[in-house]
């Protein structure tokens, strides 16, 4: 709504004529009628005045408002998606443009109109790089913003139109408003690396990024199988096991993550047999099998360090004395084959 419009309304609100408004403004009536068919503006020094007259704030006769609602974020969102159906792009722009000149402190609608037209920008393959000033300027006004959510996916859109402009040290430089405990850093840091040909950089910042992620699933399943013990749920904790186990096979982490869970499950369900055969296995494993992903292709990149001779033996050693003991498998006794093996074994 443009200011004449506002004028209008709300003269009409306090059932004054024209003539009066100008009357009272020291102005003439033909001022006003121009004001408010859009043909002139008031002057600045009117402004605060005729806000008083009018009963409403500068910030309402400029229609500057300072939030909308949600419900009214979303309705001109959505308003906008419809525009891009309908209108060719550089007209929606320009519809975009007076919606932010109305409403230039709500940052929500600011965020999802530049992202909704960067979008349709980008599937439509109207990459204009004369958009860039307007989604640019948009963006930028949002990264000083107390809210660390749009202060980020501000950088976020801000980071990805340098990265396809191959403006890569301003990409690096939007980087640094993201929060370093933000889980898509490192990603973005990886793809920056890549696309400006720092090559080693990229293998190295994936890998690390493929070894954290595939620690942080492993923790996952164990708590998630812990969790289905939890409720008596055999049949989902052997599934959560098995699931351990293939990840540890996926990411080449070494036979001993492979089968801790699994030999946990059988001493739950009392399966003797297949607890002395994985107490076997896991004996068997040595220095190599506790870290097998230190000599695996998929983190060649990264210096990662093998366990010493001495770790191994002592969580060896450990796994023994546990194992050792019978009153910790009571159940192996009631199984006269699983019983021999485990006298064997020891």
């Amino acid at each position: 709504m443009q200011i004449g419009m506002v004028i209008r309304k709300y003269r009409k609100a306090k059932n004054l004529t024209q003539e009066e408004l100008a009357r009272r403004l020291n102005v003439s009536p033909p001022a006003v009628n121009k004001w408010e068919r859009g043909v002139t503006s008031p002057d600045v020094a009117l402004l605060a005045p005729l806000a008083r007259l009018l009963g409403i704030s500068c910030d309402e006769l400029l229609n500057f408002r300072e939030e909308l609602s949600q419900a009214e974020i979303k309705s001109l969102t959505q308003e906008a998606q419809q525009r891009l159906e309908q209108a060719d792009f550089a007209t929606v722009v320009d519809w975009a443009r007076q919606r932010l000149a109305e409403y230039p402190n709500c940052e929500q609608l600011r965020l999802n109109l530049s992202q909704l037209l960067e979008a349709w920008r980008v599937v439509q393959q109207t990459d204009d790089p004369s958009w860039d000033k307007f989604l640019g300027n948009n963006l930028e006004i949002l990264l000083a913003s107390p809210d660390e959510t749009i202060r980020s996916k501000a950088a976020e859109n801000l980071f990805h139109l340098c990265l396809r402009r191959e403006k890569y040290e301003q990409a690096e430089h939007y980087l640094s408003y993201f929060s370093q405990q933000n889980p898509d850093l490192q990603y973005k840091q990886a793809l920056l690396y890549q696309q400006s040909g720092r090559l080693a950089e990229a293998w190295q910042a994936y890998e690390q990024l493929l070894f954290q992620t595939g620690n942080q699933m492993s923790i996952l399943l164990h708590q998630l199988y812990q969790l289905a013990w939890q409720e008596n749920e055999a049949p989902k904790a052997q599934l959560l096991s098995e699931k351990q186990a293939q990840l540890a096979r996926l990411l080449e982490m070494g036979a001993y993550h492979e089968l801790v869970d699994r030999l946990d499950f059988a001493c739950k369900q009392q399966d003797a047999a297949a607890t002395v055969q994985l107490m076997k296995q896991l004996l068997h494993c040595d220095g190599e099998e506790l870290a097998a992903f230190v000599s695996s292709p998929l983190f060649s990149h990264l210096q990662l360090k093998p366990p010493t001779a001495k770790l191994a033996e002592n969580v060896k050693q450990k796994l023994r004395d546990n194992f050792r003991d019978i009153n910790n498998f009571p159940f192996i006794k009631q199984n006269a084959a699983a019983y021999a093996d485990w006298q064997k074994l020891f």
